[in-house]
């Protein structure tokens, strides 16, 4: 699929996506939900964004005049899987989370910041 192919409801589903999918991974972290194991918790966090999406595709499947759309449920997947890998490296690793410092040179101050991977 071209991005020029992709119209605005693709768009939309993916853009939604990525917030509930951010959302998600946010919210299990603060509950301390699947923290041993960062990538379950992306998974986990993927699959809980994307119940949205799916809800509303099957809505729209029972609709006259309307279908369930495959396409719009990988908007879906890949919008809830950026937005909770986005949540995941802006918030660095559970036990330390990112560490930032501040570099001062003789020309230049700057802020640091490292993630442990």
């Amino acid at each position: 699929m071209a991005s020029s192919s992709l119209d605005d409801d693709k768009k939309q589903h993916f853009g939604i996506s990525v917030a509930l999918g951010a959302a998600s991974e946010f919210g299990l972290r603060q509950l301390n939900i699947a923290n041993d194991s960062r990538w379950g918790r992306i998974a986990l966090a993927t699959g809980i964004g994307m119940v949205p999406g799916v809800l509303k595709e099957l809505a729209d499947g029972k609709e006259e005049g309307n279908k369930f759309d495959s396409q719009d449920m990988v908007a879906n997947a890949l919008g809830s899987f950026a937005g909770a890998m986005l949540s995941d490296l802006i918030q660095g690793p559970v036990q330390t989370g990112p560490q930032y410092g501040v570099v001062i040179d003789v020309d230049e101050v700057g802020l640091a910041i490292n993630y442990p991977f």
